[in-house]
């Protein structure tokens, strides 16, 4: 029997003083799996339940990913969403985070990432999309309607106001 599909929320509007300007979505890609979906399919049934602009994140406790200082983190997003009136856009509306596979080759071209072994042996890495297989080549973005969903899921916008939600992914992984 498929289990309900679980996620947060920070609901567009007001929150303690601070503007929300999009619904702002976690999805851990575990529950995902435990309801036997596909990620696509889970954030569309997430963004059926939202009427406003949306940005929808979904991350994979088990795997790693870094932050814009080049730190490894404890989780990864694995991919992004932007959502509005309940919908996806087909086209622009959704991508996937691709995994990086470990080789010595990318440990010199990124010295960085020598953290792996130590603190993240054996887990996945995600660092973005694949930039063959974007929809907005300059950007790693998607956008629907209202809601566009930018630098990987960090970045959330109200494209009518122009109001931006920055989250950055060290806070977001907290959530």
């Amino acid at each position: 029997m498929m289990s309900k599909l679980k996620y947060k929320i920070i609901p567009e509007g007001m929150l303690k003083g601070y503007y929300i300007p999009v619904s702002a979505v976690f999805i851990d890609y575990a529950d995902v799996k435990a309801c036997n979906l596909t990620m696509r399919e889970a954030c569309e049934i997430v963004a059926a339940e939202i009427p406003g602009p949306a940005g929808i994140n979904m991350f994979d406790m088990t795997a790693t990913t870094t932050n814009s200082n080049g730190l490894m983190l404890d989780g990864g997003m694995v991919c992004i969403a932007a959502s509005d009136y309940g919908k996806i856009n087909d086209e622009f509306g959704y991508m996937e985070m691709v995994e990086v596979p470990y080789s010595e080759e990318l440990i010199k071209e990124e010295p960085h990432l020598k953290q792996w072994d130590k603190l993240f042996p054996g887990r996945k890495l995600y660092m973005g999309p694949d930039p063959d297989r974007k929809t907005i080549p300059i950007h790693n973005a998607v956008l629907t309607g209202r809601a566009g969903n930018n630098n990987s899921g960090t970045e959330m916008m109200h494209f009518i106001n122009m109001e931006e939600l920055i989250l950055p992914i060290t806070g977001q992984l907290e959530i």
